[in-house]
């Protein structure tokens, strides 16, 4: 009798300690916070040559420039392994300019030249932008990021001489902000493995070369042209610590710029995009790809979403894709969903994918999204 008291009396002291440590409130996950000042520092070369045809033989011109500049971001900040929150006004400087302009027309007495150099800036430079990728990296230990080295800069030329002797001072310039991230002539991305987030000092080294249609100033008469950068990317240390959060807690990454409206009658806009003809979604919502056509040659993105909220802030993409497409040509964009992301897809019963695209020659960002649905259910719908 007495074993069987103490039975009853050790799981009625089980059952009381299961019930106090059930409301016992459960603490936020610890995440590590590491912020850091980062400073890009770079130099480049611009070489364009323009021939337009006229009567007594092409007339040509030709754009050179070399410069040096330094872009910082005084609080670039990670939430665990992810930028979250980074300066939206750097500071950019521009040094050690070299620019001038030549041109060179014939005529019945024939060839007249001129020239204009400078030294300085025609107005501040437009800065760059720092922050999450575009496409998320499959691999899990790398934090995947975009950057915009330098937005662009424009040159002053005061001495002119010859055929510009009597126009007054002109300008070159190179780069714009025209062109959305990660698609501009000074955009990069780059990989930070996780391990690397939260040391002292990470430097990154970056170079690109941008050449025919993708060229600042390419146009219709353009003979060549080539701009060609490096820069040294540092992420300096400034405060590291622990704060307990929850995930609604945590910032959104921040914004992208985005790029000024085109025209009206833009060459692509959003009603000349059709609908892409296929899109599904695979059974176990592992996979989505759509077929799309441009009516000239583009680039842009795919970014899909849980098909019942739209994006915006506190909405995280479920997975992005890069693609470009050859004009009038069908392009199948595959998107690859990660065990978490499928979960979702199956709660919300499809994704919504919003697509972007711009002319690889330059031109407003056309826009469309459409809306696919698990096999079983309702077919895609676009909007």
């Amino acid at each position: 009798m007495r074993n069987a008291t103490s039975s009853i009396l050790a799981c009625a002291v089980l059952a009381l300690a299961v019930t106090v440590l059930a409301l016992v409130p459960v603490a936020a996950q610890a995440i590590a916070v590491t912020e850091y000042d980062v400073t890009i520092e770079g130099q480049a070369t611009y070489a364009r040559t323009d021939s337009y045809p006229a009567a007594y033989g092409p007339w040509q011109q030709s754009e050179r420039a070399a410069f040096e500049w330094s872009t910082r971001f005084p609080s670039v900040t990670f939430y665990d392994k992810d930028v979250r929150v980074t300066s939206q006004v750097p500071e950019t400087t521009v040094s050690e300019i070299d620019a001038e302009l030549q041109a060179s027309i014939p005529t019945p007495e024939g060839v007249l030249t001129g020239i204009c150099t400078g030294t300085t800036l025609a107005s501040p430079p437009s800065f760059g932008w720092l922050g999450d990728s575009v496409i998320p990296t499959p691999d899990p230990n790398v934090e995947s990021i975009d950057v915009r080295v330098l937005g662009g800069v424009s040159f002053h030329l005061p001495s002119c001489s010859g055929v510009f002797g009597g126009g007054g001072a002109q300008t070159l310039g190179v780069g714009s902000t025209d062109m959305e991230i990660p698609w501009g002539p000074f955009d990069h991305a780059f990989d930070m493995p996780h391990e690397a987030v939260g040391m002292g000092k990470v430097i990154q080294l970056l170079d690109n070369t941008v050449s025919g249609s993708s060229c600042p100033g390419h146009g219709t008469y353009t003979a060549s042209c080539v701009l060609s950068w490096k820069a040294t990317v540092t992420f300096v240390r400034t405060a590291h610590w622990r704060t307990d959060l929850e995930e609604s807690d945590i910032p959104v990454p921040p914004a992208r710029p985005t790029p000024p409206a085109g025209p009206p009658d833009s060459v692509l806009d959003d009603l000349e995009i059709p609908m892409p003809k296929r899109a599904r979604l695979t059974p176990g919502a592992g996979r989505a790809r759509l077929t799309l056509t441009c009516p000239v040659a583009c680039a842009g993105t795919a970014t899909a979403y849980p098909a019942a909220r739209r994006r915006g802030a506190g909405v995280r993409p479920l997975a992005r894709a890069r693609f470009k497409a050859a004009a009038r040509r069908p392009t199948t964009v595959v998107l690859r969903f990660a065990p978490g992301a499928r979960r979702k897809i199956r709660r919300a019963g499809g994704v919504r994918v919003d697509l972007r695209a711009v002319p690889t020659s330059g031109g407003s960002t056309a826009r469309r999204s459409v809306a696919i649905d698990l096999p079983g259910r309702q077919r895609q719908r676009s909007s």
